[in-house]
């Protein structure tokens, strides 16, 4: 939004209203646009393709990346030159490790230096990531890369079922209303797309009967929320709690075990898609009706799986980080990018006909939900967000010791000043209740777990 979130919610809802349907007007015009029918219609007809036509695709469109990289955007020409390398050492995706790992370090260390040369930053889309280590990353897109990024999203909603402006409910991070209210509405109606978004900070037995009663007049077709938020709702809900259900479900973000599938599907009579995407634009893979793993896009980026030394692992089925280099970002290309998330490939044929690989068992960090003095559960990812503008953050470690009380523990370039640390400070407890007492301790690291595993949030209740 155009203002802060702290002015937002200290405005009046009528005026919430107004400031919500401008910006939800600015999105749709970044994500439609005049070509998007047209363009949609296009990758779905690309379905069909064999795998070898998907591959054709992706040695061509990388060709064209590595070209325009070593040519505009200065880190790629820097260290393409030394290690001696030219555009036309890589044509194929089997070239790629001639270059090494990105890492988050490294994108963290030369910002600046990944922004193409033809780009002017003030005219570029500030994604960010989410910072589910706490450590967050500043990305930019430019407009075309984010209408595109839009297209495979509604790409994913038509393989469900879902059509261009079917009535959807979103429950996300945002904060649409002011945390703290205590009374309806707890939600927002972006028209342009038909979406209502219901604030996933009211998700208590306190005010479900009022959220249902608007999700029961808006009759939609879809929901679409992180997994820990859509099960927090559909434990609220219990079976018979909806009487319109919604025919399908997407989620992502974050694991979805199955006792969170279980009780979305059992209680909102919905069939779920969970699909993986990274606000760094390397990876999108979503499920189609077949339920057997999440087909890559690979008309979207290239992926790779690498052990933790960086090798290539090239065997089917074998278990490996993954590294993306999205084909389409321009202005802030991320090539052979290192997640954090492990998973597996497997180029085996589907029962839906798509001949592209599925990602299978995705492993993310596995975290604690938190859970506040009046009875709500807050996912993870929902309190990722007061930490996107802190980039001095390194690593973070967010601890429930008390339902009242929760440590932060930073580890960081330099301590935040005052003004950081009361917008962190004041951002969680936005999302958990202005009861909760919110310390920062700043730590030299934060080891992982016996398992190996690094966990962002730990809760002792």
């Amino acid at each position: 939004m155009a203002i802060s979130q702290k002015i937002y919610n200290s405005l009046p809802y009528p005026v919430q209203s107004f400031v919500f349907d401008q910006y939800c007007s600015k999105l749709h015009q970044k994500r439609v646009g005049d070509r998007f029918d047209i363009e949609l219609e296009k990758m779905l007809e690309m379905d069909r393709f064999s795998n070898s036509e998907w591959r054709n695709l992706q040695d061509e469109k990388l060709a064209q990346l590595i070209e325009y990289s070593y040519e505009n955007v200065p880190y790629y020409r820097s260290l393409m030159k030394s290690l001696r390398l030219k555009p036309g050492d890589i044509r194929t995706v089997g070239d790629l490790p001639k270059l090494p790992v990105l890492t988050k370090e490294d994108v963290k260390n030369n910002s600046d230096k990944l922004i193409s040369v033809q780009y002017r930053k003030k005219d570029l889309i500030s994604l960010g990531t989410s910072g589910t280590t706490g450590s967050p990353l500043k990305i930019y897109s430019d407009k075309e890369a984010w209408f595109v990024n839009n297209l495979f999203d509604w790409k994913q909603k038509k393989w469900a079922g879902v059509n261009v402006g079917d009535p959807g409910v979103f429950f996300l991070g945002r904060e649409v209303v002011n945390p703290g209210r205590n009374k309806p509405p707890f939600w927002q109606i972006n028209k342009y797309d038909n979406v209502l978004w219901v604030s996933s900070f009211h998700l208590s037995s306190r005010y479900i009967e009022y959220i249902l009663d608007k999700i029961n007049q808006f009759k939609p077709i879809y929901f679409e929320g992180y997994p820990s938020t859509l099960f927090g709702f559909s434990s609220l809900v219990g079976d018979g709690g909806l009487q319109h259900a919604a025919p399908y479900s997407f989620t992502s973000s974050e694991p979805l075990y199955d006792y969170m599938l279980e009780s979305i599907k059992e209680n909102l009579h919905t069939e779920n898609f969970d699909f993986y995407g990274l606000a760094e634009r390397v990876a999108w893979a979503t499920e189609c009706k077949s339920h057997s793993g999440k087909h890559l896009h690979m008309d979207y980026s290239v992926v790779e799986l690498v052990d933790e030394e960086d090798n290539l692992i090239e065997a089917d089925g074998q278990e490996g980080y993954l590294v993306g280099t999205g084909l389409f970002n321009y202005a802030m290309p991320l090539i052979r990018y290192k997640t954090s998330d492990v998973t597996r490939i497997s180029s085996g044929n589907c029962t839906c006909g798509v001949e592209t690989p599925r990602l299978s068992g995705v492993s993310t960090k596995s975290e604690d939900m938190i859970r506040t003095p009046d009875g709500r559960i807050i996912s993870p990812s929902v309190l990722t967000h007061p930490f996107k503008n802190l980039t001095s953050i390194r690593k973070s470690q967010i601890v429930q010791l008390q339902v009242d009380r929760i440590k932060v523990k930073v580890v960081s370039d330099s301590p935040l000043n005052r003004k950081e640390e009361n917008e962190l400070v004041n951002g969680l407890q936005n999302r958990m209740g202005g009861e909760v007492l919110v310390e920062i301790e700043y730590v030299d690291d934060i080891p992982r777990g016996n398992n190996g595993k690094y966990r962002w949030v730990i809760s002792r209740l």
